[in-house]
């Protein structure tokens, strides 16, 4: 087995941000990056056209007539208010996940960049009995179990789901690529072309 050098690279302390999973999904920070933003704009168009509608109301450009108008207009600004607030909030939150983000791309790259140039589909395979009846999901979950426990000896800190995706997505790929399967539209344009050859032969024939 060959011996690998240890890497100096320390996953960042997770106690800044923590990412937010679903249903024990991971997320990434771009992807939260992306959610906080398209929030804070819809949070503060709602909000922004609301205000100004209260206050078109309120003037008589809109004629709307209440039997209490100060309170029904207390509560509409109080509600497109915290829209903008939260729209706001929305946007702290985007600039938060995106200084994790860029930590996070660079700790991506640096795991596959090692995982191409340290790990391979033969020396993986001696660490773990394969036997003949086993189907491909138990394969996969052995292999996957090795490639985890030498990313994680090699780099420290390494949030496990981020692992996982990692190794669900790319790593394991390009460990174990897929067989590439035939075109069966150009297998069976291949057919069609040996008949049609046969049939103009058969023709040729006749007419002699």
């Amino acid at each position: 087995m060959p011996e690998f050098e240890k890497s100096e690279y320390v996953a960042e302390d997770k106690s800044e941000i923590k990412t937010p999973r679903v249903q024990g999904r991971y997320i990434d920070s771009q992807s939260s990056v992306d959610e906080n933003k398209s929030s804070g704009w819809v949070l503060l168009i709602v909000g922004s056209v609301g205000i100004i509608a209260v206050i078109l109301s309120m003037v008589g450009v809109i004629p709307i007539k209440f039997n209490n108008p100060y309170l029904f207009y207390g509560v509409l600004c109080a509600i497109f208010v915290l829209f903008l607030v939260m729209g706001f909030v929305s946007f702290a939150n985007a600039k938060k996940f995106e200084s994790k983000a860029k930590g996070e791309k660079t700790l991506r790259d640096s795991l596959i960049e090692w995982a191409e140039k340290n790990l391979n589909a033969e020396d993986i395979d001696k660490e773990i009995d394969i036997w003949n009846t086993e189907s491909d999901e138990i394969l996969y979950f052995k292999r996957s179990k090795v490639i985890t426990d030498k990313l994680n000896k090699q780099f420290v800190n390494l949030d496990p789901m981020l692992v996982d995706n990692l190794i669900d997505n790319v790593i394991y790929e390009k460990i174990y690529p897929l067989p590439e399967v035939e075109d069966e539209y150009e297998e069976d344009s291949d057919v069609d072309d040996d008949f049609d050859d046969d049939f103009d032969e058969e023709s040729e024939v006749g007419e002699e």
